[in-house]
């Protein structure tokens, strides 16, 4: 029988050299490696869920069934690296829509659910990024055919385009948030205190420590810009958004106001995000929102002690935050 990194490694073999899938290069081998080597029943049937749908996937063409894949694959890495930071048990599915893990703490009990989030248009853009590899790769071997020394080729990955066109990042932010509240389902909160965990490895998005702060330089050290992280977590529907200056003269604040409330503010019920960054073993990092009021919670002793960093709607740890912040937490395996 087939282990989950010798499928993966089978699946990239296929197509080396022809084109990409973004959500295959999502997968860790080393993750891959430590599911096949667990011995616990949820990570035996999420492992199991997971190579049963890659068995069914076609060679080349991109196959929704690698994001069904990677979906259970998450959830299993994710399992991993809070149970060695928690006391965190699976709960079964049923028919009833339940939260996906529960974390104890002391005499309470707090839940999680998680969502991994794919690129933005369906398959549209997993399309489009293999057709530019191909595209690259064909312009590599006739480079190739014609004896040049230096070779040259380029290819586009779109996460968040529509329509074929690439996002400016107040509109990217738009498109997270609509694709995080199109995957909460309320009945999942009514078994108590929960929060909601987002994995961003497919889309790129949290590797910024200005990701996680109301404002902060900018990335580009130009400016200042909104924390997009924190804006998810906290804005107010009229709050402006600020994006980093590409030149002196250039409006640094966009003109309409954002247009939503934050995730903890639309949903109150809901006592903390984390978001998952990082795709290997030794640089995974949960980054914690909560809210102020909260503070003494069993929910946000969990959000502190599983995240490399955290915050509130009042930025109350800014100054953890410097230029050389990395948000990696060495989990030993």
């Amino acid at each position: 029988m087939c282990t989950l990194k010798e499928l993966i490694t089978e699946q990239k073999k296929c197509i080396d050299g022809i084109t990409d899938n973004q959500t295959l290069d999502a997968f860790s081998l080393d993750y891959c490696e430590l599911l096949d080597d667990s011995k616990d029943e949820f990570v035996i049937e999420r492992r199991k869920k997971c190579c049963d749908e890659l068995k069914k996937m076609q060679k080349v063409d991109y196959d929704s069934r690698i994001k069904t894949a990677y979906e259970s694959y998450c959830e299993a890495i994710t399992y991993i690296d809070l149970k060695r930071l928690c006391d965190i048990c699976a709960i079964h599915e049923c028919r009833q829509k339940t939260p996906d893990f529960k974390i104890c703490s002391g005499s309470e009990c707090v839940y999680v659910e998680m969502k991994s989030l794919s690129f933005a248009d369906g398959n549209m853009n997993y399309k489009k990024s293999q057709e530019s590899a191909l595209l690259a790769n064909i312009s590599k071997e006739e480079q190739i055919k014609k004896g040049n020394n230096i070779i040259w080729t380029e290819r586009v990955v779109l996460p968040m385009a529509k329509n074929g066109h690439n996002t400016i990042l107040i509109e990217q932010l738009k498109i997270l948030y609509k694709k995080i509240v199109q995957n909460i389902k309320k009945e999942q909160f009514t078994n108590g205190n929960t929060i909601l965990l987002i994995d961003l490895n497919q889309l790129g998005f949290g590797y910024c420590a200005s990701d996680y702060v109301a404002i902060e330089k900018s990335y580009n050290g130009i400016g200042f810009s909104s924390g997009l992280l924190w804006t998810l977590a906290f804005a107010n529907e009229h709050d402006k958004f600020f994006v980093p200056p590409e030149f002196e003269g250039k409006p640094n604040i966009e003109k309409n106001p954002i247009g939503f409330n934050g995730i903890l503010i639309e949903y109150p019920e809901l006592k903390g995000l984390l978001f998952a960054v990082g795709r290997e073993p030794d640089a995974r990092a949960f980054v914690g929102f909560y809210k102020y009021d909260d503070q003494d919670s069993n929910s946000v002793k969990i959000i502190q002690k599983v995240s490399s960093f955290y915050n509130d709607e009042r930025n109350s740890y800014c100054f953890n935050v410097n230029e050389q912040f990395v948000p990696v937490r060495q989990i030993q395996l």
